[in-house]
């Protein structure tokens, strides 16, 4: 094969994760690995599996605003003036460098773009 041909194009996965973040799921992977039955274990298990749920749920929900905000044509200065959240925090939550927030602070950017933010529980 010719070398000049061949590309290696690297694919991101996610975004960069913090050196805690890596730990706390490389834990976790470790204790699935390992299949303890220490009752310990596995609730520190559970709650980094929940851990890693509530991020994904989180970074879905910023998705899906920041795809609002590009519809609606609102910079992030527009937004910070309507909801009183700062201009970087908005950033960071809406493109996905930020994943510890709150409900509230969601249901905030989503009433100041006009729409409701519904949360559901299923059983």
């Amino acid at each position: 094969m010719d070398k000049k041909n061949v590309k290696i194009k690297r694919i991101k996965t996610h975004p960069k994760l913090t050196a805690a973040k890596k730990e706390e799921l490389r834990k976790a992977a470790e204790l699935e690995e390992k299949g303890r039955t220490d009752p310990l274990v596995q609730a520190d298990h559970a709650r980094a599996i929940q851990r890693v749920e509530a991020v994904r749920l989180v970074r879905s929900i910023a998705e899906s605003l920041a795809t609002l905000k590009q519809k609606r044509n609102l910079s992030y200065a527009d937004l910070a003036e309507r909801t009183g959240i700062e201009r970087s925090a908005l950033n960071r939550l809406l493109t996905g460098k930020q994943e510890n927030t709150t409900i509230e602070t969601l249901v905030r950017i989503a009433t100041a773009m006009d729409c409701d933010l519904t949360v559901t529980v299923d059983e």
